[in-house]
């Protein structure tokens, strides 16, 4: 169905080129005289690469319609990943390529979201990664943990800014995932609790970083934490993140 150019909207799939393609930017410009433009980033659901176009005002695209269907992981030959699609029992190929990020994640029984065009698989939905990753949702038991955590030895240190990493690796993720700036309010890392001074006395910061403590005894440590944290923050984005937004829901409904 053809719409306007200027209805492109972010996480919008439209065809760019004959090729699906999810819109994750988008901006409106007229500079000077000229006719309106909207600049978009688009990212190709097949190949994973990023695309930048400009579509003048008057332009239309065409929005691709997509099926999702949950697939099963039977097992991986090469570089193709078989499942089977839990609503018929089809068995399903979907190379390295349209598993992206997500192809160093499958693990025997995991389920994900498959993003079909025109019958074929093109993606898979990341947002949805982590459901199949067996998080745990329950906020009532997520209150009770970090309610509990909070009368053991978590140290709270408080500094003028929340410091950047030093190890190469950890800063690289820490930039490529903008979750850690200098704006940054507070971090936890294992049972140390990092607040900015002038943020010390702000109860739903502390409580916001009880609770991933709270998340990091759910996953059995530190690292397991941090992997699936930063997985999460690298492939959908930070504070789109399900275990940034579990934290967030479970911060409001704590402190009111």
């Amino acid at each position: 169905m053809p719409i306007a150019a200027t209805n492109i909207r972010r996480g919008m799939t439209i065809l760019f080129g004959g090729e699906p393609c999810r819109v994750i930017e988008f901006h409106h410009h007229t500079p000077g005289n000229l006719r309106a433009m909207v600049h978009a980033k688009l990212r190709k659901l097949k190949s994973d690469v990023t695309v930048e176009h400009r579509f003048r005002a008057s332009d239309t695209v065409e929005e691709a319609r997509l099926e999702t269907h949950e697939l099963q992981f039977l097992y991986r030959a090469g570089d193709s990943f078989h499942f089977m699609n839990v609503e018929n029992y089809e068995q399903v190929e979907l190379d390295g390529e349209a598993l992206g990020d997500a192809a160093q994640w499958m693990a025997d029984g995991m389920v994900i979201i498959g993003e079909f065009y025109e019958g074929k698989p093109v993606a898979v939905d990341l947002r949805r990664i982590a459901a199949a990753m067996k998080i745990n949702t329950d906020l009532e038991r997520m209150a009770d943990l970090a309610e509990d955590i909070a009368e053991r030895a978590v140290r709270l240190a408080q500094l003028p800014e929340i410091p950047i990493p030093d190890d190469p690796a950890l800063r690289a993720a820490v930039q490529e995932t903008q979750f850690l700036s200098p704006l940054t309010r507070g971090l936890t890392l294992r049972y140390g609790i990092f607040i900015r001074s002038d943020c010390r006395s702000d109860r739903t910061m502390v409580i916001h970083e009880l609770a991933h403590t709270a998340q990091y005894e759910r996953l059995g440590g530190f690292e397991p934490f941090l992997r699936q944290y930063l997985f999460e923050c690298l492939t959908i984005g930070y504070p789109e993140a399900p275990m940034e937004q579990e934290v967030i829901e479970l911060t409001a409904r704590i402190c009111g």
